[in-house]
Parts: structure tokens; sequence; C-alpha cells
């Protein structure tokens, strides 16, 4: 026979509350533990009761790991900005990559043009 659902709900007496908070709180840093040690994943569980009092698990150290998670968190809200900068850098420089052919293509038919002039100028007879 299993146990009956319990309904999720702020437990109104102290006592029961605290009991089941200390209760609850063990638990979840032993399976913090178990998934850490059965997974070899690095985690780190906080937990603040009603009354601020700290309680935590880290698989690691602790410092290290939240550091990770601060760089992590950055990268994760850089990462689309700097993907997005990244594509528009590159339309841009194949737009300017365009003009610079076209201009260069401009430049040379000038230039073949002044050679052309330059050419006729020679080879016509002085009247």
């Amino acid at each position: 026979m299993g146990r009956g659902k319990v309904e999720i709900k702020r437990i109104e007496n102290a006592t029961c509350r605290q009991a089941t908070f200390s209760k609850r709180r063990s638990g979840l840093l032993k399976k913090a533990h178990e998934l850490s040690v059965l997974c070899d994943a690095q985690l780190v569980a906080v937990i603040f009761s009603s009354t601020g009092k700290l309680f935590h698990y880290a698989s690691s150290s602790m410092k290290e790991m939240l550091a990770r998670y601060e760089q992590y968190s950055l990268d994760v809200q850089i990462g689309p900005i700097f993907h997005r900068d990244l594509e528009y850098q590159s339309h841009q420089a194949k737009k300017i990559k365009e003009e610079l052919y076209q201009c260069t293509q401009r430049i040379r038919y000038k230039l073949v043009l002044m050679a052309f002039y330059r050419s006729y100028q020679f080879r016509r007879p002085a009247s």
C-alpha cells in the first residue's frame, strides 16, 4: 500500500511546518549528494529557511561552482547579443566587399579607357 497524496499548500501549524522543513531539507540534500555521486554531476543546492538560515550542499568547491554559474549566466545573457552583432558585422562586411568590387571594376574600366585614349592620341596623324 502506497502513501497518500499530500496536498501542497502552506502548513499553518508552525511546529509541523518546521518538522516538515527539516525532514524535506535533509531529504533534498541527500538526493543532491546521491545525484552527484551516482551521475558524477557537479551541483550546488542552496536553501534558506523562513527564518533566513542558510543550508547548502556542494559536490565540489562552492566558490568555484558559483563562479562557474556566474560565467554561464553571463554567457547565456550575452551570447544572443554577440551572435546578432556577429551576423550584422558579417552582413556589413559582405556589403563593403561588394562596394569595393564595384569600385575596382569602375577604376579598371576608366584605366582601360585612358589607355585606349592615349594609344589613339599617339596613332593619330599630325595635321
